[in-house]
């Protein structure tokens, strides 16, 4: 229920497939002036990704005060599939996961007959974050989530950019014009 500031009366919140819910942002605040502000960045949306992709004793761990947190080794999603960075639809999938768990359903609905259609859910976040108008924040969620589940991936990402940018890259740029200059392929290091 919300209290309809206009009338004074209370209404009933409709959700649907096609409205995102608190859920997906960042402490669970939603800007509706600034729709992109921390949207896929609520702490309960992470851990679950962690879960389903990293370990769900890991999962366990980070909401527990003490070692009994961190119960088994098992692997995760990400692990058995060498997955080292997130996607738009591994998001869409956590989404997914996360509505199902925080509603009254006991399945996946494909909608109909009044039902959430989960399908139609997924698609939407990945339309949205997959979107020219959501381009520009894209990169910072995925970000987000690349921190939080593959930590040692992002470091390593990092040190290779840095790198990059580096001498070892001028030198091969040097190398490139000179062969250029002396009428050798382009692409000889």
């Amino acid at each position: 229920m919300k209290l309809n500031e206009e009338t004074n009366v209370e209404e009933e919140i409709v959700t649907n497939e096609e409205n995102f819910p608190l859920f997906l942002y960042k402490n669970r605040e939603c800007n509706m002036n600034k729709l992109t502000e921390g949207l896929m960045e609520n702490e309960f949306l992470l851990r679950m990704g962690i879960g389903i992709f990293i370990s769900p004793s890991v999962a366990t761990f980070l909401v527990s005060t003490g070692p009994k947190g961190l119960r088994s080794a098992r692997q995760g999603k990400a692990g058995r599939h060498k997955m080292t960075e997130i996607t738009v639809e591994a998001i869409a999938y956590v989404a997914m996961q996360a509505r199902l768990a925080l509603s009254s359903d006991e399945q996946f609905h494909s909608g109909g007959q009044g039902n959430f259609s989960y399908l139609l859910f997924y698609n939407t976040v990945v339309d949205v974050l997959r979107s020219d108008t959501f381009a520009p924040f894209l990169p910072h969620v995925l970000a987000v989530w690349n921190r939080r589940l593959f930590p040692d991936e992002t470091k390593a990402r990092r040190e290779h950019k840095s790198m990059s940018s580096g001498t070892a890259l001028k030198l091969l740029r040097q190398l490139c014009k000179e062969n250029q200059i002396a009428g050798r392929r382009k692409d000889v290091w």
